[in-house]
């Protein structure tokens, strides 16, 4: 049997180890927004009274060519680095940048740690990825010039990409089918309650950018030993040819029982080919375009509410705490209506619905509530759409998979990048809104994956039967399907001549 049929069997799908591991996951993600985020509190375009002759202008710094002749800062407003490194406080175009260079770093991290994990492990890459998080943080918050700042910064989101891809991934391979959807809800609600978390660290650490920088770098010291601590994925282990290694790991979240079964890997294709993305590319292309667009939709969508969730009125951390908490009734509800409705419709549904709240919000002049309805549709949209696409992969390029769709998930957030600190910004959100109900209703082309089985190699993907099994019956048995496909056939055939020359 495989590991999915071994969970639901021997009725191991979400026992005391696999909480206790799967938990001490989420920290991981708890911790992505004091990174991810940080520009929002580091870097905000400041609020300031600009005296020019005998007028005197409220955050802006008069007409063009015009330049003040004495500026007064909100001391209640956050330290930013735009005051650091810009002779003018109407510039915003620093915060830009430094955010698009942190954006790129986690595109580059997507696209480059996903298939070294799939190479090396997911945890390997976890705690590499950790401690160069934590360098790099303290590193950037003594950084003496912007350029060497906005550098160290692109390495932090490398590095944060790296351990947002593998923690995510394993933790949903540490669970059994039936509450993996749960799981990835509960893993996206720890990333809100970060939000939280960071709001409230920046409120305390307002008056000093950098010690609020070397704050963020710092809490991430106790989670590498977490990470030093936690089960490597034993379907990894297994998928590699490490079988004793995996079975080791089964005894660890199962107990004895794991010593009565015998657990089979997907290997036995890998004699006919090398599964890769571009194979994975050819055989699905409409799968992994839909997929990708969705992705970069949900990201851009996302942070540009983020972002500019201070220009939604009312007190900077007020308003960016409460973009937080308004995740967390978004997950609460997806957890429950994707393990009844399923993923696709529900993520149709979220998107469109986050698509019409940025057009309305456009002409509701930035109304707090609708920019709330946006932020928690949009959420329970990319909560979902991480959990769909980890299901649609296959074991051996699941993590190359999820890292190819994050990256473009993250070329949504360095345009996203463009909304920090800016206004009159109406076509843009405009443009976002058709942007999310296009990509949404296009998620209807693609396959439902509620209680099916991953799929595990490229024959699994090929054939309609074998792609997802579904796990049937009140007693969670398994019900086995035949793979016809035509090319079990040629395996079988391989297989015979190389044994029989």
């Amino acid at each position: 049997m495989d590991i999915d049929e071994f969970y639901v069997k021997t009725k191991n799908q979400f026992n005391r180890q696999q909480k206790f591991w799967f938990f001490a996951l989420t920290c991981f993600n708890f911790y992505a927004p004091f990174h991810l985020i940080q520009v929002v509190f580091t870097g905000p375009p400041p609020k300031f009274n600009c005296t020019i002759g005998n007028q005197t202008f409220v955050d802006s710094c008069g007409g063009p060519g015009e330049s003040c002749d004495s500026i007064m800062f909100d001391p209640d407003y956050p330290d930013s680095f735009v005051t650091t490194w810009s002779s003018s406080p109407c510039n915003t175009e620093v915060a830009q940048i430094v955010q698009m260079a942190f954006m790129l770093g986690v595109m580059f991290g997507a696209l480059t740690l996903g298939p070294v994990s799939d190479a090396v492990g997911r945890k390997p890459v976890m705690i590499a990825t950790l401690i160069g998080m934590v360098a790099f943080g303290c590193a950037s918050s003594y950084a003496p010039a912007l350029i060497l700042y906005s550098i160290l910064r692109s390495f932090v989101g490398i590095c944060s990409a790296g351990c947002m891809i593998s923690s995510f991934v394993l933790s949903s391979e540490l669970v059994g089918p039936s509450v993996r959807g749960f799981c990835g809800n509960v893993f996206q609600t720890s990333f809100a309650v970060g939000i939280v978390g960071f709001s409230g660290l920046a409120f305390v650490i307002h008056n000093n950018w950098r010690m609020l920088s070397l704050a963020c770098a710092l809490i991430g010291v106790p989670l590498i030993f977490i990470a030093m601590c936690v089960p490597e994925s034993p379907r990894w282990l297994y998928a590699n040819a490490q079988a004793s290694k995996g079975r080791a790991t089964l005894k660890r979240l199962t107990g004895d029982v794991a010593n009565d079964v015998e657990i089979q890997g997907p290997t036995a294709t890998h004699h006919v080919e090398k599964l890769t993305m571009f194979k994975m590319l050819k055989l699905k292309f409409m799968l992994v375009l839909t997929q990708v667009i969705s992705w970069f939709t949900n990201s851009v969508v996302y942070y540009a509410l983020t972002l500019s969730a201070h220009q939604l009125g009312g007190n900077i951390y007020v308003s960016t705490c409460l973009s937080g908490l308004v995740e967390v009734p978004a997950y609460m509800i997806t957890t429950i209506v994707i393990e009844k409705i399923g993923r696709r419709i529900p993520l149709v549904v979220a998107m469109v619905i986050a698509g019409v709240s940025c057009i309305v919000l456009v002409f509701t002049n930035g109304n707090l509530y609708v920019g709330l309805l946006g932020k928690m549709c949009i959420a329970a949209g990319f909560s979902i759409i991480y959990i769909h696409t980890s299901e649609l992969f296959p074991t051996v390029v699941r993590n190359s998979g999820v890292g190819l769709c994050s990256s473009f998930a993250r070329i949504g957030g360095v345009v996203a990048s463009a909304f920090v600190g800016a206004s009159n910004n109406q076509w843009q959100v405009i443009s976002l809104g058709i942007l999310a109900i296009s990509s949404g209703l296009l998620n209807l082309t693609l396959p439902e994956t509620l209680n099916k089985k991953l799929p595990e190699t490229l024959d699994d993907l090929r054939s309609e039967s074998g792609s997802y099994t579904r796990l049937l019956g009140d007693d969670e048995h398994v019900e086995e399907y035949e793979d016809e496909d035509d090319d079990s056939n040629d395996v079988e055939e391989f297989n015979r001549k190389k044994h029989n020359p």
